[in-house]
């Protein structure tokens, strides 16, 4: 199962999971070529259950309507770009979603959704991203952020009715204006195919900061877990903890469609329930790390010093292990026996 995402129709990278699905009950559609998981041409499965390249004979009749169709058979809501060409063989359909993206609204004229004179942390600049306005927005403890007119980002909480308009559909005129369209980011310097859009005239772009950020929490029945800023590099010094919780009698099923980390960075995968819970520690203790957490994984440690005129009884070091368990006891601190002699020195003065 997927989540529902709207797509790019273009020779970019999908930042969300390739979805297979099927057609009529027979013909499955699929990415393929990309580097990556996330990008590659449109295939379907022929009769003979071969797969086979999907190509534009009349580039006229492949436009953003053809594109729905695709995006929809392969668990996207929507198409919001097309190109002609590919990157990635010789059909020339190609996909392309960011992480985290809820879709493509109406704006208002002149009661628009954002204020350019809002709160909402907006700004427009020469180096607007769709990464940098996530970032923005989830620094501000912000649920959604919005890209508008190439150099604008919004930040909205989860009460933003930013639907209040109504979805911007290909082919429909915005606000007896506009066409359907959209517009390279400011900020981004890449070129066809790899273009980031940020909205368009009177249409903008909304993303799910929850995506792609630093940890999180689990409970729906599927889902995707980005590293920070995907798909641009991640950032140094992260400790990111995602939680999948599901009910009694479940199991949880991973699939791993992308691994690219640098040397000496790791993913651990565990179960909780193997989690070693946080130790009672004794007066006159110091412990590192301080403060302690209240789980520990499989193999950490606590190391265990006394203060100044105590000693330490048992291991200075414990560990964690696969069980749930600690694999010693925690040390004790007893004080130390003190002998003081005093040397009374007295002198008699006599004026």
């Amino acid at each position: 199962m997927c989540f529902k995402r709207k797509c790019l129709i273009a020779n970019l990278l999908i930042t969300m999971h390739v979805c297979i699905s099927t057609v009529n009950g027979q013909v499955d559609v699929r990415l393929s070529g990309g580097v990556t998981p996330f990008q590659g041409n449109v295939e379907i499965r022929r009769d003979n259950g071969e797969w086979g390249l999907v190509c534009a004979m009349n580039t006229l009749k492949w436009d953003l309507m053809e594109a729905r169709v695709v995006c929809k058979q392969l668990g996207f809501v929507d198409a919001m770009w097309t190109w002609s060409n590919s990157e990635y063989g010789v059909s020339n359909l190609s996909v392309r979603v960011f992480p985290g993206f809820l879709g493509r609204y109406k704006e208002g004229n002149p009661n628009r959704v954002f204020q350019t004179t809002s709160n909402m942390y907006t700004h427009g600049n020469s180096f607007t991203t769709i990464e940098g306005c996530i970032q923005t927005c989830r620094d501000n403890s912000k649920s959604i952020a919005v890209l508008n007119s190439a150099d604008e980002c919004y930040c909205g909480d989860d009460d933003t009715d930013y639907q209040q308009y109504g979805e911007a559909v290909p082919g429909e005129m915005i606000n007896e204006y506009a066409f359907y369209g959209t517009q390279q980011c400011s900020g981004d310097t890449g070129t066809v195919p790899y273009i980031q859009g940020c909205g368009g005239d009177y249409q903008f772009d909304v993303y799910d900061t929850t995506i792609g950020a630093c940890g999180g929490q689990y409970i729906d029945d599927s889902g995707y877990i980005y590293s920070p800023n995907f798909p641009d590099k991640y950032p140094r010094d992260q400790n990111c903890i995602w939680t999948i919780t599901v009910e009694d009698n479940h199991i949880i099923q991973l699939s791993i469609l992308m691994y690219k980390i640098s040397t000496g960075d790791y993913v651990d995968i565990r179960d909780a329930l193997s989690q070693c819970s946080k130790p009672g520690i004794h007066s006159h203790q110091v412990t590192t790390p301080s403060p302690l957490p209240d789980h520990f994984n499989p193999g950490d440690t606590i190391s265990f010093r006394c203060t100044t005129g105590y000693t330490l009884n048992g291991v200075s070091v414990i560990t964690c292990q696969d069980d749930g368990q600690w694999n010693s006891r925690v040390p004790t601190c007893t004080g130390e026996m003190i002998n003081i002699a005093l040397h009374l020195d007295v002198q008699l003065v006599i004026y």
